[in-house]
């Protein structure tokens, strides 16, 4: 039996899985477009980790500015191979990425088994550098077939880090003259200050390094990055 009335599925109540996707029918949406049956579901960190009847999956929200990214992110699986082995979307039973739910898109995507990396050591860094240094290399001469411009911030990193700061007063701004500050306004108004410095010494940081013509001449060398990297991400 795969599925149970009180419990929707093993690990998770129903409930539990419309807070997290505002969805009342997601299990039947990954038996449709995927012939998914789902044993378990886990959520972490903004994913439901599933445990399927073929398999262990992770499902994510998809924004409507993120069709893009993973339209490249498979094209770029596909380019690499088994050179460097990247998760690529799994494919619905109409081939496509991704798939409409009643409030949202979503993309499924194979479950890799690891743990976060413990930046501890001198040698786990040679290793992760070692491992970014070939992930460079062997996409230096990708060439995607669609332009993805928007994805395109070689040369442009100054006007974007700029613009989030703008953002960053704004939100700074709007925190302090709300007349009813929510518990999120004071937080941030307790971090505005440390986070809007930091930014300002990056930005002149990168000014006086002329950042974005560096950028331009690394690209010989590789123009993918990951976009967004920090310790859960490696």
């Amino acid at each position: 039996m795969h599925r149970n009335k009180e419990l929707g599925v093993r690990g998770m109540k129903t409930d539990q899985i419309r807070q997290w996707a505002d969805e009342k029918r997601i299990v039947d949406y990954l038996k449709h477009h995927y012939g998914l049956y789902v044993q378990k579901i886990q959520p972490i960190r903004g994913i439901l980790r599933l445990k399927t009847d073929l398999g262990s999956y992770v499902l994510k929200r998809v924004q409507a500015k993120d069709q893009d990214r993973w339209r490249m992110i498979a094209e770029l699986a596909s380019y690499l191979g088994t050179r460097f082995p990247i998760p690529a979307p799994v494919v619905t039973r109409k081939g496509k990425l991704t798939f409409d739910g009643f409030h949202n898109k979503y993309v499924l995507l194979p479950w890799i088994k690891a743990e976060p990396v413990a930046f501890r050591s001198r040698q786990v860094w040679k290793q992760l550098t070692h491992k970014l240094a070939r992930f460079h290399q062997y996409t230096k001469s990708f060439v995607p077939a669609y332009s993805y411009r928007r994805l395109q911030q070689i040369g442009k990193w100054q006007i974007e880090w700029k613009q989030a700061y703008r953002q960053l007063e704004l939100f700074q701004l709007v925190a302090r003259w709300t007349q009813r500050p929510t518990k999120t306004d004071q937080s941030w108004l307790e971090v505005a200050s440390y986070s809007l410095g930091i930014m300002e010494n990056l930005l002149k940081y990168f000014e006086r390094v002329d950042g974005d013509a560096c950028c331009v001449r690394s690209m010989k060398e590789g123009k993918v990055c990951h976009g967004n990297l920090h310790p859960h991400n490696f």
